[in-house]
């Protein structure tokens, strides 16, 4: 489940982002298809907050989704 706590720490033009906090504490890149960016992109249009450190994936008051619920 580590794709919803990502924060925008994500390149949109390339197509990269980091993936931190796993559990081998080793930062690594992954690498977006170009569909899959552009949902992404289009994704993000309707998030509550867009700011730096928002997450990506939010629930409807624009926090963090979470596994609970």
């Amino acid at each position: 489940m580590q794709s919803i706590n990502l924060k925008p720490d994500v390149d949109l033009k390339e197509g990269v982002f980091k993936i931190k906090n796993t559990k081998g504490k080793v930062e690594r890149d992954g690498v977006y298809s170009e569909d899959t960016l552009n949902a992404l992109v289009d994704y993000i249009k309707y998030n509550l907050n867009q700011g730096e450190e928002d997450y990506i994936f939010q629930n409807h008051m624009g926090e963090r989704i979470t596994t609970e619920g």
